[in-house]
């Protein structure tokens, strides 16, 4: 096995325009505990230039659109009516590492929010996700 290095590999880049962009699903892991004490999952995406944003899923009914979402815009083998039992610790991560590899589009908005002094932030955030174009390779 052979390392090559590649220094714009170990950059972090944000996005920090509002837009539709292409991404690639690149990890998905268990996030800190939620205020209320509820397990978050986070899902890293890496836009075609590098840039980086992150996902938060959690397991409740309000979001399970969200996950109906991703897997009707991606090439996983789910099948209708299948179910997952998101109670068990790890559960919805574990559901959603079968993403990592996945080309999807998402749309980016600012948000505003409150910061931990009483202050106002903005952070980019994701709105939106859609099936990505195909890429040139998977046309031939």
């Amino acid at each position: 096995m052979k390392f090559v290095v590649n220094r714009s590999e170990g950059e972090t880049k944000s996005f920090t325009t509002p837009g539709t962009y292409t991404v690639t699903v690149a990890s998905v892991k268990e996030g800190p505990l939620d205020r209320n004490g509820n397990p978050v999952s986070i899902m890293t995406l890496r836009g075609e230039q590098g840039e980086i944003i992150s996902d938060r899923f959690q397991p409740k009914e309000t979001q399970f659109w969200r996950l109906n979402r991703l897997v009707s815009i991606c090439t996983v083998d789910l099948s209708d009516g299948e179910e997952f039992d998101f109670t068990r610790a790890g559960a919805l991560t574990k559901f959603l590492e079968r993403f990592v590899g996945q080309r999807i589009n998402i749309t980016i908005e600012p948000e505003t929010y409150v910061k931990k002094d009483g202050s106002e932030g903005t952070s980019m955030r994701v709105r939106g996700m859609a099936k990505a174009p195909a890429a040139v390779d998977d046309a031939f």
